[in-house]
């Protein structure tokens, strides 16, 4: 879906300058505001809210969605302190110009609901309406004036992501293919996951070393790392040290508790090539198995027995519910409109604390083009992969 942008600046008072370390929930509000439209709202809330210390993540009416926030920053939304609510809850808002279209605004809201949920490893459970946070259950159970109950509308929301569970177990993609995204469509996707840089740096890795490796798509070798190490987090057994990103075991196999049954590579670089091996070797790819290959789990009789990813699913992975998390992240990053050269600059040298304030370059790089090149040559610098 489109999520049309326009970001408040940290200079208005409505901006908490606060980051959400997690998001646990999303907060769905409907403004009794017949007539103002959601670009209203938008610019409402960007000219800082009259003052005041309110402000939300999304609004949604029956035409779209704009967004006043980026996900990872707090908001105003349950009062003007820095509360639980704000603190660890998106918001989203729903307005109608026409009252007549509540239920199309409603159903635009269930559209961006099933965007969020997955990015941020929310369920249904963690969508609450603002009677939530004040335990009033009139609000609750009338939602607003929306004409229908929380449950209702959260009813809705089953019913998409029913639907589109539905049509991801139809899909399937195969191993061997050219690549279906670029380098710069997985790294925008990767940054827009909250993924750590050094998971964003492996992208190059991947892309660099398919073209000799049997002709595996590293669309879907990325989108399986992504599952297997949260995108960089490693929240399992496996670790940043061991180098491995995609949690596979040593020769001997092991328990799946123990940290001393995955493999350790020596270097990053190693780590890629060994996955990508593993995908080809599963894949029947021509000249595999290979004789020299980083890969410990390198077995003849595992040759030609997955070419697809449901297949992989089947037998790497022993999950089709892996399988179907892949093809919708390989989704994902197919359809991920990339940065560009210069966003991603600015976007590397806000994270490593090059500069302070994103808002004031992106606003005024156009002005200062001449220093375009010293920026993007920064950002290059710093994002190297380290081996």
């Amino acid at each position: 879906m489109e999520i049309r942008k326009r970001l408040v600046e940290k200079e208005k008072k409505n901006h908490p300058r606060t980051p959400i370390l997690t998001v646990n929930f999303i907060t769905v509000y409907y403004l009794n505001s017949t007539g103002v439209s959601a670009e209203k709202w938008a610019e409402y809330l960007s000219g800082g809210s009259n003052g005041k210390p309110e402000s939300w993540h999304y609004t949604v009416d029956e035409i779209g969605v704009w967004q006043s926030f980026e996900n990872d920053r707090a908001c105003f939304h349950a009062g003007g302190v820095l509360n639980t609510a704000n603190l660890e809850s998106l918001a989203l808002k729903i307005c109608v110009q026409n009252h007549n279209m509540v239920k199309t605004a409603c159903r635009n809201a269930v559209e961006l609901l099933v965007h969020l949920l997955p990015k941020h490893n929310l369920s249904i459970c963690d969508i609450v309406p603002a009677g939530y946070w004040d335990d009033d259950e009139l609000e609750e159970a009338r939602f607003g004036g929306t004409g229908m109950g929380f449950d209702d509308f959260l009813l809705l929301v089953r019913e998409k992501l029913n639907k589109e569970n539905e049509e991801a177990e139809q899909t399937d993609a195969p191993i061997l293919s050219p690549p279906t995204a670029t380098i710069e469509q997985a790294e925008a996707w990767a940054r827009d996951k909250y993924a750590t840089n050094e998971f964003i740096s492996l992208a190059h890795m991947y892309w660099q070393y398919v073209g000799n490796r049997g002709g595996v798509n590293p669309v879907v070798a990325y989108a399986q790392s992504a599952a297997e190490t949260a995108f960089g987090k490693f929240l399992g057994v496996v670790t940043l040290a061991h180098r491995n990103p995609c949690g596979m075991k040593v020769s001997a196999g092991g328990d799946d508790a123990n940290p001393l049954s995955y493999m350790r590579f020596n270097s990053w670089h190693d780590g890629v090539k060994a996955h990508i091996d593993h995908l080809a070797l599963y894949a029947g790819a021509d000249s595999y198995p290979r004789t020299i290959t980083c890969d410990p789990r390198h077995f003849h009789m595992l040759s030609g027995k997955a070419n697809t990813v449901r297949a992989i699913g089947a037998q790497w992975m022993e999950s089709d519910d892996n399988a179907a998390k892949i093809l919708n992240y390989m989704s994902e990053i197919e359809n991920t409109t990339p940065d560009t050269e210069i966003e991603y600059a600015l976007d590397i040298l806000l994270e490593r604390g090059v500069i302070s304030d994103r808002d004031y370059w992106a606003h005024n790089y156009d002005k200062l083009k001449e220093l375009d090149a010293l920026i993007i040559n920064a950002a290059r610098e710093i994002t190297k992969p380290r081996v």
